[in-house]
């Protein structure tokens, strides 16, 4: 394997999610430049999973991931004790008195007003109310605030928030090897290497992990699951368990024995496989039961919602996209005019994507819904297409009407097989 070139600079898949295994243990797992990502994941940081994604739903912009006790006062122990001399401005795991928790949020509501009155808004993450553990930005704060946090003695453990994870070649291994900062975090984590042939690692193991029992029900059906034990699976190949994609595409996935580039799948022996190029990238699932037309680039806002938690029982149709450059995506002010060309070009694609999948609801972006409901006769709700009825509804009907969504999502998958993996 070639390992003397230079990293690109004009692309990057680089991005993260969370796993649960076997047993019901949560996983971070960050896929380095060249994937293998994925199929559709939004662009995640560590940090924005951590504070963000797991947490449960905002309420007067406190959220909460609940922490054990043990898992509590292990992070603990990571903090470094305060100096004023050295206050904290940007995100940061700290540890306030519990006893002064009263004045700590009403010093956090204070300063969230203000920001909330310029247009934007910062949210305070509790880990564990009764040890007083919290994550927060103080960029915004206003200093006497801040001061306040550390002469009323409100303020008692902080370290920054922000982990990394290295990578080094290493001559004697042959292999990408890493050196990673997690903090006594109770999560496991793993890195996929820059070289897509080589397999995603294990670098960080809890001392008490967390489950998904702590989580919100909603974001289990968000996560990736995984048939084995994050204790004891130190590597994995990530495109053996679901539909990915990889910069440069099939020169990645589709390998043969003398590829540089060559994958291996650890629990098939390292029998060498193939993506099969009959099969729809755009499937997150090989059994999609909810097709989402898209209008842009901007997965998040769709696909990490805790809302509309589709991933793992959809397929995505993004009609402004070229189908032989998947992550070729369109600029977020594509035109009703130029979506319609679009989708027109593309509708043999899309209508083979319904045949062969048959799924039970189409759910559109605003301009995609637009494009289908004068391109297709409706009725009552639902889209005549492929001898098929279809419920066809907007973003907005979907999130308005989560038991049906539900529903669809939970029924059995009725269309063609989707295997994405072709052992040779």
């Amino acid at each position: 394997m070639k390992t003397d070139k230079e990293y690109p600079s004009t692309h990057s898949m680089s991005t993260s999610w969370f796993g649960i295994d076997k047993d019901g243990k949560i996983a971070v797992i960050d896929f380095n430049e060249n994937g293998p990502v994925p199929s559709f994941l939004g662009e995640e940081s560590l940090e924005s999973i951590i504070e963000d994604v797991l947490p449960s739903k905002d309420i007067d912009g406190i959220v909460n991931l609940k922490f054990t006790d043990r898992q509590a006062l292990h992070l603990i122990k990571a903090l470094e004790d305060v100096d004023l001399e050295h206050p904290v401005d940007f995100t940061y795991i700290i540890k306030i008195n519990p006893d002064k928790t009263e004045r700590f949020i009403s010093l956090f509501m204070k300063n969230r007003q203000k920001v909330n009155s310029e247009g934007d808004d910062i949210k305070l993450l509790c880990l564990s109310s009764k040890y007083g553990v919290y994550v927060h930005e103080f960029y915004d704060w206003a200093e006497e605030d801040i001061n306040s946090l550390y002469t009323e003695d409100i303020l008692q453990k902080s370290i920054e928030f922000d982990f990394w994870c290295d990578e080094k070649w290493s001559e004697e291994e042959e292999k990408w090897t890493f050196n990673i900062n997690f903090k006594n975090l109770p999560f496991y984590h793993y890195q996929q290497p820059y070289w897509p042939g080589q397999l995603i690692e294990r670098t960080y193991i809890p001392k008490f992990p967390i489950y998904d029992t702590q989580l919100d029900p909603f974001l289990k059906k968000l996560a990736l699951r995984f048939p084995f034990s994050f204790e004891t699976q130190k590597l994995f190949q990530i495109s053996e368990f679901t539909p990915c994609q990889s910069h440069g595409g099939s020169d990645y996935l589709e390998t043969e024995p003398e590829s540089p580039h060559r994958i291996l799948y650890p629990s098939t022996g390292n029998t060498i496989v193939k993506v099969d190029e009959n099969s729809f990238f755009e499937a997150m699932s090989d059994t999609p039961r909810i097709i989402v037309l898209d209008d842009t680039q901007c997965y998040n806002s769709l696909h990490l919602s805790k809302e509309l938690p589709f991933i793992n029982f959809s397929m995505v149709f993004a009609c402004c996209r070229n189908p032989s450059h998947p992550w070729d995506m369109n600029e977020e002010n594509t035109g009703f005019d130029e979506l319609c060309s679009l989708f027109e070009s593309n509708k043999d694609r899309f209508e083979n994507l319904v045949e062969i999948t048959q799924p039970y609801c189409i759910i559109a972006m605003p301009k995609s819904f637009e494009v289908v409901a004068d391109s297709y006769p409706t009725e009552e709700g639902h889209i005549l297409i492929c001898g098929y009825k279809i419920p066809l509804m907007t973003i907005e009907e979907a999130q308005n009407n989560p038991e049906l969504i539900e529903r669809f999502r939970s029924m059995p998958y009725r269309g063609q097989d989707l295997k994405r993996i072709v052992r040779e």
